[in-house]
């Protein structure tokens, strides 16, 4: 495993690109961002467990960073060869435990989705659609579905 030093200020992943390395932060503190946004931060100290960034991406099918991670202050990781990790996982790992660890990368990524819409959609302004009373009857009917369907999905 080799060891590196990243300055403040350095993208160590960036979102939709493909995994090569994963890094286990040892010591310093990151962001993470979704769509240019950022959406949390995450600090090792010294001694403190370690960090795997970017593991979702090392085993997910397609191997694309669902988000960016950026240095926020100096940084120590190990960098883990994504090959040597998926070795591991095909050949030391018994069958049993690689499908129940599928499943549980499956689960991940659809509660990280669900997250995901669920912070684009509180973000999006409210709407109160006042449908005029001299309209057409098809287009007042259309109306009048979407929005009682919007007054549902906010109810949520």
């Amino acid at each position: 495993m080799k060891k590196e030093t990243f300055e403040a200020g350095q993208w160590l992943l960036t979102e939709g690109n493909f995994a090569y390395f994963l890094y286990k932060l040892t010591k310093g503190t990151v962001s993470i961002y979704y769509k240019d946004k950022k959406i949390g931060t995450h600090e090792v100290k010294k001694g403190n467990p370690p960090m795997i960034l970017g593991i979702l991406a090392a085993l997910k099918k397609d191997r694309q960073h669902l988000a960016s991670v950026k240095t926020e202050t100096e940084v120590e990781v190990e960098v883990l060869n994504f090959d040597h990790i998926q070795g591991l996982l095909k050949n030391d790992v018994p069958k049993g435990l690689r499908d129940e660890i599928d499943t549980m990368i499956q689960a991940i990524t659809l509660e990280d989705q669900i997250k995901r819409c669920q912070q684009e959609l509180s973000e999006l302004n409210r709407v109160d659609l006042k449908i005029p009373d001299k309209i057409d009857a098809e287009v007042k009917c259309i109306l009048t579905a979407i929005k009682e369907l919007y007054s549902g999905a906010n109810a949520s």
